[in-house]
Formats: C-alpha cells, structure tokens, sequence
C-alpha cells in the first residue's frame, strides 16, 4: 500500500502541476484525479494532453494516480445509465495513457427507482457490466458505503446502509475486479468492524479513505461534516487497521479523507501533516515508511572476551530493524 494524497478532501488546491510537486515533496506515491474535469480536458484538447503531468511524474518518479470516482450514474434510470456506458470509451483510453489502475463508487443508501430486492439485483447486474469493461484495461472498481443517517433519508426507497450487506453485494457481482473501497467514517457508522475486514481477501480492498468519528459523535445520529482527522478520537483502531492491511498484501493507495479544513495552514502544511498522519499510523502499526511489516533482524548475542580477573557478562551487539 502507498501514500496517496486527494488534495481537494483537505482543501487545497492548485494546478495539477503543483498538487503533484507537492504530493511528491512530502513522500505521496499517489493522488486522486478529477476523471470528470479530465474528460473535458480531453475532449477540448486532447488525451495526450489531458494525461501529460501525471504520465510525466510516473515516468521520472514513479508516481500513480491513485485513482477517481467513476463518473457512471448507474444508480439512476436505464437511460441515463446505458447513455453514460457508451462515454467509456473514452475514460478507458484516458486510464490506459495516464496508467489509471483503481476508481470507486460510492452506493447510496437509498434510491427513487425501485424496492430493495429488485434494485439489488438491478445493482448487481450494472455494477458487473461496468467491472467487466474496467477490466478490458485492467482497472479495479471498489464499492464505497454510504452510511449517514442524513443519506437514508432521501430517497424513495431504502437501499444498502450497512457494512455487512456492502460486502454480499461485491460477493453477488461476482467479478474478480471488483471489491470494497474503505471508507473507514462510513464503515464505522454501518456498523462495520476489524473482524469483517479481517475475513476479507487483501485483493478485495481497493482502495482505503481515513476518517474519525468525533468523540462525542453517536454513529447513530452522526453528520456527514462530522469527519475528524484518523486518529482524533480513538473510537477506531488505526494502526490495527494499517497492519492488517500490510499483512493482507493490499497495494492500493491510503488518503487522509478528513473534512476539509480539518487541517490549517499553508498548503505545503497541510500536505505535510496528512503525510504525517499515514506514516504515524504505520509506524505505531509495526510497520516501516513504506507500508510494510517491519522485517527486524534476529538478535544474536555475541560473547565478548573476559579480561584476566574480571567477571564480566556477554553482551549483544544491537541490530538495527531494516526498514
């Protein structure tokens, strides 16, 4: 897993240029695009274009686009959806130039087009025609809860809420492209534990978003603007979570997605102190500045010679843990 920066969540911005210098600065292998606005980029002006800084920073400095919101309305009418489908073409020659490997769907708690039961199986059956055509470029596709009470509220009828019924709707796809992109606010919120996440295939995680709930906050009545920074309050175990993600070989991007202004300052402050923030977890995690297990050397003790007349002990030569 890697460092990866969505600059917009904590409210900078700037150009793409510079959103990637400073992504870089601070030890960021990844940030988030705009597909949307990249599109449009693309269109007016070409994918050459459109993808030049990212593809440029991949190649001098091995650095990704961690990944983007998929632009497909397929939780609307069958017109909307099948009219969006047929713009893939585009978004997928954009993702193969810029080397876009991960995008992620939020799935809404509610819906205005039909009950619970024949809307899943509409889900299912959209969400694995998309998956199948992100494949064609082998792209991943992760499905994000969405669990605030203020989201079950605005739709007709009531849809997926909770992390349990999240994870039977990724099984039910059935694509092996297609798994859950962690929203660690919202996972809480729906009721979502370590022990769930535990006894999901590391290849499942897609992509993992880091957000506390207040102290105070009851995930029952909590806002959406209620996103602390990880780590603020406790209420989820962070490094816990880091570790089990390491040891689950999961190699997708982890960004900070606090509330925007959660963090004060400059830009180059605020960068700095969400890259802070990832790598205190992974060090309190047991793990080393690149999201790995710490690999510490055995320590074997040496005996050091006695002097005549003198009783003194064997002592080890200290190792140092690889990073």
């Amino acid at each position: 897993m890697y460092k990866n920066l969505n600059a917009a969540v904590l409210g900078v911005s700037g150009r793409q240029s510079e959103l990637i210098e400073l992504a870089l600065t601070y030890g960021f292998r990844g940030m988030d695009v705009n597909m949307t606005e990249l599109l449009k980029r693309a269109e007016s002006r070409g994918t050459d274009w459109a993808a030049r800084f990212i593809r440029s920073a991949n190649n001098s400095s091995n650095f990704d686009a961690g990944g983007f919101d998929l632009p497909i309305c397929w939780q609307k009418s069958a017109d909307v959806f099948n009219t969006d489908m047929e713009k893939m073409d585009a978004m997928l020659e954009l993702c193969s130039i810029m080397g876009i490997t991960r995008c992620q769907t939020a799935v809404c708690a509610t819906n205005d087009e039909m009950p619970y039961h024949e809307y899943f199986e509409a889900a299912r059956e959209r969400l694995g025609q998309i998956g199948e055509r992100l494949a064609t470029k082998n792209i991943k596709m992760g499905l994000e809860l969405q669990s605030a009470p203020s989201q079950r509220e605005v739709g007709q009828h009531q849809f997926i809420y909770q992390a349990e019924a999240i994870l039977t709707l990724i099984e039910m796809v059935g694509a092996d492209n297609v798994g859950l992109a962690l929203d660690t606010w919202f996972w809480r919120v729906g009721e979502g534990g370590l022990d769930q996440l535990s006894e999901l295939d590391g290849k499942r995680f897609i992509s993992v978003r880091l957000a506390d709930l207040p102290a105070s906050a009851d995930p029952s009545t909590v806002e959406i603007d209620q996103r602390a920074l990880p780590g603020e309050s406790g209420s989820i175990d962070f490094p816990a979570l880091m570790r089990m993600l390491s040891e689950k070989e999961f190699d997708g991007p982890v960004t900070v997605y606090a509330k925007p202004g959660a963090i004060e300052g400059t830009r180059d402050k605020i960068v700095q102190k969400a890259g802070a923030i990832i790598d205190d977890m992974w060090r309190e995690g047991g793990l080393n500045r690149a999201g790995k297990v710490a690999d510490v050397a055995p320590v074997t003790p040496v005996e050091e010679p006695i002097e005549p007349e003198v009783d003194a002990e064997a002592e080890a030569d200290p190792v140092e843990a690889k990073a």
